[in-house]
């Protein structure tokens, strides 16, 4: 039978159509189903069945419903992240810095765009244009301006009646400085000043006519500026407590800041500062005397400055959150702002964002009350419901815990005393002092984890289970333990005249190398955490050991590999060719950090992102894990950083 030629084209046309559907489909399918992530040693993630593509800005997360599956998710204000399908992001680079309230912007130094974040009440913080680059920009309490980089007009968005006046609208500005409900700027053609918003003081309305000016600050219901000629300081608005009357007759000034009800200025000739209004809480009276300043910011009841010398920050007055007792230590800085409550700055080397003080709502993301401090020891539990943080402040020495305060973990820390060394348990925390290495208790009581911990003895290292504790003494190397003692093996089998170099706690268990051979001894409750079959490695020498909820790993002394034994489904993607400096394992994961870079490698259970979230490309000095989150030390600045499901005040 012949076929005819338009039949057969239309044969021919549907065959190619089915053909290209199937590859089509099969290449969906294939895309979709062979998502891999890969860490630097090969070592590859499970297979995913979900199509991802993530673009720069946002990193590969699981799915909160599904373990299996994951997303694309935004990185936090003030991070990004480069290249497709990035496992997490990191700091940005800024170039300049504002805040007041509570919300906070910067500009980006790679293309000058405005980042916002904190109260959005009155679109103070989602109205910041996408597309424009800036050069300055600052802050009020509902509402933000900006200084654009190509025709130097501002622009202004958050509360309506804070936008700037219509016949201000085409005029170039040279500076511009926001006050609680009224902004100021300085024309750049004829260096006036010129002012708008809320008149309820003055501050406004009394704005000087005439006059060449070429630095502008606001307060909350006052400004102050500095004459170009003179170089003298004329200020305006609410004087109730002096912000004007007692502004300095002598000398001549470069840069100012004001705070709510107070201003301070850098002088001309010796770049010492002056401060002058509200006379509560130090803030005049504490200001430093013959240190020289390159910039300065006033807060609601505090100013903070950069000094010439160091580049390092120096901060006094109130000191209710911390914006002056947890300044950032040992770093160094470019750019300065002060809010209500706590203080943002960008380090030289980086342009990194570092916030300290009440930041929650002023800091990318929130966390720890004392998020980029320097520290030295960093110390978890993550247990459930009971979530707590605690570490020790490089310089003052001094404990900072975070978290659950169900028996008083932060509530009842240790206040005037130093400490070495700190250890979190399930709901009881103990630590080290400084000065005669004896060991100090708080919380939970219940096994005797606070009162029956030894007096007069010096110890050299301690470790927290869920409710017992164990430590080296100084003088004999020997273990002592105390508290839960139900099963008769966490106490009670503690070996006895057996010298041990490290020892590493968890749940009931305890491990420990011994100095003698360093060999690895374990003891406690295990029947269901380690398994029935559980034992020792023997002919092993360790230099340090890490215990989980159900598996241990320690580092070997010759080679620096990583060893892990016990479940095995929690040790199936240990990173046997890593050689890493230290090692930290929680509830069905690990943590190592690498002795060729310092950076991070995890493995294991990864259902709150204790893997998949873990900083990539930060050098680290400490690592701490908790059941479903994780803690770090970055070498660069000596900052925590936290990750997973971990615990934000």
């Amino acid at each position: 039978m012949s076929i005819s030629s338009r039949r057969l084209g239309l044969i021919l046309v549907a065959l190619a159509v089915v053909i290209v559907m199937g590859v089509a489909a099969l290449l969906v399918s294939l895309g979709a189903y062979l998502y891999v992530s890969s860490d630097d040693e090969g070592l590859s993630s499970p297979l995913v069945s979900v199509e991802v593509d993530c673009a720069p800005g946002e990193f590969v997360a699981l799915a909160e419903n599904d373990a299996a599956e994951r997303q694309c998710q935004a990185c936090a204000p003030g991070d990004t992240s480069t290249g497709i399908n990035a496992r997490s992001c990191h700091p940005m680079a800024l170039k300049e810095i504002a805040t007041r309230g509570a919300h906070t912007c910067a500009i980006r130094r790679a293309d000058g765009r405005a980042l916002c974040w904190g109260n959005d009440s009155h679109g103070q913080v989602s109205g910041a244009p996408k597309d424009i680059a800036f050069d300055a920009i600052v802050t009020g309490d509902l509402h933000t301006c900006a200084i654009r980089k190509k025709d130097r007009r501002v622009l202004c968005w958050g509360e309506d009646w804070q936008e700037l006046p219509p016949t201000l609208r085409d005029t170039p500005f040279k500076a511009i400085s926001a006050g609680g409900t009224h902004t100021c700027a300085i024309r750049s053609d004829t260096k006036n000043v010129v002012c708008w918003g809320a008149n309820d003081r003055g501050q406004v309305g009394s704005t000087p006519k005439g006059g060449t000016f070429e630095a502008i600050a606001a307060g909350a219901f006052h400004s102050c500026a500095i004459r170009s000629d003179t170089k003298k300081v004329l200020c305006w608005g609410e004087d109730g407590d002096g912000q004007e009357s007692d502004v300095p007759k002598q000398g001549t000034f470069a840069s100012l800041a004001s705070g709510d009800f107070h201003t301070c200025a850098i002088r001309s000739d010796t770049k010492e500062v002056v401060c002058w209004g509200n006379k509560e809480f130090g803030i005049v009276s504490n200001t430093p005397k013959k240190v020289a300043f390159d910039a300065i910011a006033a807060g609601a009841i505090h100013s903070c400055g950069i000094r010439s010398d160091t580049h390092e920050i120096l901060c006094w007055g109130g000191d209710g959150s911390g914006q002056i007792s947890t300044v950032p230590a040992s770093a160094t800085f470019a750019a300065i702002a002060a809010g209500q409550d706590f203080s943002c700055a960008l380090r030289r080397a980086d342009g990194q964002l570092v916030c300290w003080g009440d930041h929650k709502s002023g800091h990318p993301g929130g966390g720890a009350p004392v998020k980029n401090a320097a520290f030295s020891t960093i110390a978890t539990n993550g247990a459930i419901h009971t979530s707590q943080t605690c570490v020790i402040h490089r310089k003052t020495k001094q404990l900072i815990c975070w978290g659950s305060n169900r028996r008083g973990n932060v509530s009842e820390v240790p206040t005037g005393a130093r400490f070495k060394a700190v250890v979190v348990g399930g709901s009881h925390t103990c630590a080290l002092r400084s000065d005669d290495n004896q060991v100090r208790c708080w919380g939970d009581d219940e096994f005797g984890q606070v009162s029956k911990a030894p007096k007069g003895v010096a110890f050299d290292t301690i470790v927290a289970g869920h409710a017992h504790t164990c430590a080296i003494r100084s003088d004999t190397h020997h273990v002592l333990c105390w508290g839960d003692n139900r099963s008769g093996e966490v106490v009670s089998k503690t070996p006895k005249g057996v010298a041990f170099d490290a020892i590493a706690a968890q749940g009931r268990h305890t491990c420990g190398i011994r100095s003698e051979d360093k060999g690895a001894t374990c003891w406690g409750w295990d029947k269901d955490e380690l398994g029935a079959s559980f034992k020792d490695p023997e002919g092993i020498a360790f230099s340090a050991i890490a215990v989980g909820s159900g598996h241990i790993c320690a580092i070997q002394s010759d080679t620096q590999r990583p060893f892990c034994w016990g479940k095995k489904g929690e040790n199936a993607r240990t990173p046997v060719g890593v050689p890493v400096d230290a090692i930290s394992a929680g509830f069905g994961y690990t943590c190592a950090i690498r002795g060729d870079n310092q950076q991070l490698v995890c493995w294991g259970e990864d259902s709150h992102g204790q893997i998949s979230k873990a900083p990539v490309g930060v050098a680290f000095d400490v690592i701490a894990t908790g059941e479903d989150f994780a803690c770090g030390i970055r070498s660069a600045d000596g900052s925590q950083t936290c990750w997973g499901n971990h615990f934000k005040p």
